[in-house]
């Protein structure tokens, strides 16, 4: 079966402003370029995985043209408006004959993370986040940080993200950003939730509750850092 990564990367970063003079996907963390820590992580665990960046941006083709290995395309202009752009723009990548992972650009996954999202059954369609604010990493909203699927699963996940209405039909300020809510809007749609209402089924969410965090803003970044630094510090013999 021929399985497939795809990290969408192509966001406009509105909040993060180019923090530290990068691209919040290319800001390096513990020693580590985000992008190349999450390629890395799948690698290991699914060596010979086919892996598929989507960007727009020039500086990503530059940074990963080392790696030959690695498929740099730009976001697939969206037929519909109201397309989900940070799932359906990489559909043309989506595998007919294995399974499809979508993971953000942005977040930072910590081993056990990618140990999870490796290892979960084949189920038609899973996704990945967590369903409540986090007391580690000082994140205040729920986060989705992925999805994977089977083939049998992309005309469900098609439709889902088919959904997204001018005006939102409920604002849930736990779920954080406008492209975030947009996101949880899909997943609602696909797990046959109320637009109207806040999300309450959690059953096809995989939990992952440790470090693992959505570097949104700045201040996302320098809060996680600051308090994954303490913790580092307080685990410290000595």
């Amino acid at each position: 079966m021929a399985h497939v990564l795809i990290i969408p990367c192509a966001g406009e970063e509105i909040r993060w402003q180019r923090y530290l003079g990068v691209l919040k996907q290319l800001v390096e963390v513990e020693g580590e370029v985000l992008l190349k820590r999450t390629i890395r992580l799948f690698r290991e665990r699914k060596p010979g995985l086919k892996i598929v960046v989507i960007a727009n941006n020039p500086v990503f083709r530059e940074v990963l043209d080392l790696d030959q290995r690695v498929v740099v395309s730009g976001a697939e202009p969206l037929v519909e408006d109201r397309l989900i752009a940070k799932i359906m723009s990489s559909r043309s990548h989506w595998t007919d004959c294995g399974r499809t992972m979508i993971v953000w650009g942005d977040v930072w996954l910590s081993e056990a993370a990618a140990d999870q999202i490796c290892a979960v059954p084949d189920r038609a369609l899973n996704w990945y986040g967590r369903s409540h604010p986090s007391e580690l990493t000082g994140k205040a909203v729920k986060e989705l940080w992925g999805l994977s699927f089977g083939p049998f699963a992309h005309g469900t996940l098609e439709e889902a993200c088919r959904w997204y209405p001018p005006v939102e039909p409920y604002h849930d300020p736990t779920l954080g950003s406008p492209v975030g809510r947009r996101a949880w809007g899909a997943f609602r749609r696909a797990t046959g939730q109320d637009l109207h209402r806040p999300v309450k089924d959690f059953s096809q969410l995989v939990e992952i509750d440790d470090w693992t965090e959505d570097f949104d803003s700045p201040i996302d970044f320098d809060t996680w850092r600051a308090r994954r630094e303490a913790w580092r510090k307080a685990s410290t013999p000595g």
